[in-house]
């Protein structure tokens, strides 16, 4: 009898071997299984990461967000508390004037007039009416102040020259009471709380 020789691929049921490039093909596809299972947890973790990072950092922009919306908020409230005070400077320091003086010259209240020209845009009408009571009996009371000047129609001692003299009394005593209340008037529109 002849022996034959089994093929390379088979099991020789004799020796109980089995030829090597048959093992090594057996085991090849669980090994790429285990890689390829390997590599799609990998990606599968790498991809969760990658959303909670992506989460985190929309999260931190939306934050940042509120962060630059709020700034930008207080900016303008800052801007607008700036404006409001520098009216508030500007009244404030034409009463004190006509308060000290007596009168005020057309130049300045002219200039007052220019510096306080956006205040309706920035108050409401409480003191938009202010100011311009302010100009109005400012202009009456230099009026009155330069009529007392001509002697020939309120002569000293005269009923006229008293009644100028009374009125001019009056628009003092106004322009007195309203520097010693004016921060009360503007409190509502210069309070941070407020704005």
């Amino acid at each position: 009898m002849r022996k034959t020789k089994p093929p390379n691929d088979e099991f020789n049921f004799k020796t109980g071997q089995m030829n090597f490039s048959n093992v090594l093909n057996g085991l090849l596809t669980p090994l790429i299984a285990i890689i390829a299972v390997y590599i799609a947890f990998q990606q599968y973790h790498s991809n969760k990461k990658q959303g909670e990072l992506k989460l985190k950092l929309d999260s931190n922009n939306s934050e940042l967000e509120r962060k630059r919306l709020s700034l930008e908020e207080y900016r303008v409230k800052l801007d607008l508390y700036n404006k409001r005070f520098r009216i508030f400077e500007e009244t404030k320091k034409v009463l004190h004037k006509i308060a000290q003086e007596g009168h005020i010259n057309l130049i300045e209240l002219r200039d007052f007039r220019f510096s306080t020209n956006e205040s309706k845009f920035l108050f409401d009408d409480e003191i938009c009416q202010l100011l311009e009571e302010l100009k109005t009996k400012a202009i009456e009371l230099n009026q009155a102040g330069e009529k007392l000047k001509d002697l020939s129609q309120y002569p000293v001692d005269s009923q006229q020259r008293a009644e100028k003299i009374g009125e001019c009394s009056g628009l003092n005593s106004w322009f007195n009471t309203e520097y010693d209340h004016l921060e009360i008037k503007f409190d509502k529109y210069l309070n941070f709380k407020n704005l």
